[in-house]
């Protein structure tokens, strides 16, 4: 994440701590949170997920996750 954008999040995260924000700021605090937390990981299809983990109970049992 830029910079920048810390920045602003961490001015956004003290207004809203200090109870002066306004609706606008504290969605856009919200949106820049988010980005924060997504940066840097790879978006995984949920159905991939599914498959991957009702392959391995079917076909070994509820187990074989284990170890």
């Amino acid at each position: 994440m830029e910079t920048s954008k810390l920045s602003r999040m961490n001015l956004l995260f003290e207004k809203v701590m200090a109870s002066n924000a306004n609706l606008k700021e504290q969605a856009e605090l919200k949106a820049l949170y988010k980005e924060f937390i997504d940066d840097g990981r790879s978006v995984i299809d949920p159905s991939a997920v599914h498959q991957y983990y009702a392959e391995r109970t079917e076909s070994h049992g509820i187990f074989s996750l284990l170890g």
